[in-house]
């Protein structure tokens, strides 16, 4: 919303829930060696797993002149089963030759939590080894004892830092060309 003809603001909130769930297979491709290759779910590899978060952000642009913006953007999250995360963004823009080149960049910082399914899907599939003997391979989920027993440690967020630098021209009335890195 512009509060002058030099300050705009936005600012928002957000409440997400997030809910996965891997329900069991019928007992027949499971029970004993289950089905051929690949079993259904067990019920020990099954559940409901849920995450909530709250979010806010805070928005600020500013015209300093009619062709230089500079502007900054805040946000914080509280995930519940990773806490805090506080992220920004700073940017700025000119404008030059009467609008028809623009010079921008930005700086910002970033956070993603892993997604539900990274952490507690598991699964096993069975094949025939030598001998005719069938051995259970498979994936374990991330907060398993048996994670623990191999040193897989617990998955953390994904953290990033993020520059950006961009020219803009308009070549003529009906053509513009951009590079951004």
């Amino acid at each position: 919303r512009a509060v002058t003809d030099q300050l705009n603001i936005g600012f928002g909130t957000e409440f997400r829930t997030e809910t996965f769930e891997i329900t069991p297979g019928d007992k027949a491709s499971w029970d004993g060696v289950g089905a051929d290759s690949y079993a259904g779910n067990r019920p020990e590899n099954s559940g409901k797993f849920n995450r909530y978060n709250f979010g806010g952000y805070l928005d600020l642009g500013y015209d300093v002149t009619k062709t230089f913006l500079i502007s900054g953007t805040i946000r914080n999250e509280y995930y519940s089963d990773f806490g805090n995360a506080f992220v920004y963004k700073i940017s700025s823009r000119v404008k030059a030759l009467e609008d028809k080149i623009t010079l921008r960049g930005s700086y910002s910082t970033g956070f993603k939590a892993p997604t539900l399914h990274q952490i507690y899907t598991q699964r096993v599939q069975y094949s025939f080894v030598a001998g005719g003997a069938i051995q259970g391979i498979g994936l374990i989920n991330n907060i398993s004892p048996q994670a623990r027993v191999l040193g897989v440690k617990p998955l953390t967020p994904e953290k990033s830092k993020n520059l950006t630098l961009g020219i803009g021209a308009a070549v003529t009335e009906d053509i513009n060309v951009t590079f951004d890195f």
